[in-house]
């Protein structure tokens, strides 16, 4: 199960390891993206987009339970500490 609060400590510092996470940062970093462009391109009214942001949102670790302006505000946040300079 996915989770993105997780927390660890990195002991074998590897070539393998480093590509890992930076894959894993890069497919939640392109999943956000979409999931912010799938927010700010649907009608509040549009059900099928809605219910496929709940689903999305599931799957990321945000839950479906909450408001879709919440999500979208954590989602945002997430999003923003991703960013690099």
């Amino acid at each position: 199960m996915f989770s993105k609060d997780i927390g660890c400590a990195f002991v074998d510092n590897n070539k393998e390891m480093f590509e890992a996470i930076d894959k894993y940062v890069s497919n939640f970093a392109y999943n956000i993206v979409f999931l912010l462009r799938l927010l700010s391109s649907s009608p509040c009214d549009d059900e099928e987009t809605t219910e496929k942001i709940k689903i999305l949102c599931t799957i990321l670790g945000y839950g479906s339970e909450s408001k879709i302006s919440l999500l979208a505000r954590l989602i945002t946040h997430d999003y923003r500490s991703l960013q690099w300079s």
